[in-house]
């Protein structure tokens, strides 16, 4: 079989993957997307479960500020839902969400 079978395609189906660590002031979280040719180049994902906020009010819970989002076709509300800490026994670490989307 050839490394260019034509009949091996690639279906679309995102792939990512997540990893999170933390440092000693720190929760890091790398969310890494994967695209392929199927999938709009102009969009990008982005879910806001995977995105932290400002924290900016308490309402049985931490609650963001929406943001608005401006791209070159149009633009949105949106709402991320993750604090922009977290508390891990007795230390308090910044969230630092980080977004990356490859095309395949």
């Amino acid at each position: 079989m050839s490394l260019k079978d034509p009949s091996i395609t690639y279906p679309g189906l995102p792939l990512g993957g997540d990893i999170r660590f933390a440092t000693s002031d720190a929760l890091i979280h790398f969310d890494i997307k994967l695209t392929g040719p199927n999938d709009n180049q102009n969009e990008i994902v982005a879910s806001p479960h995977q995105i932290s906020g400002d924290g900016l009010l308490w309402k049985d819970g931490v609650v963001n500020s929406p943001v608005k989002v401006i791209g070159s076709k149009a633009e949105m509300r949106f709402q991320p839902e993750l604090p922009p800490f977290y508390v891990l026994g007795k230390h308090t670490l910044y969230m630092l969400d980080i977004l990356s989307q490859s095309y395949l």
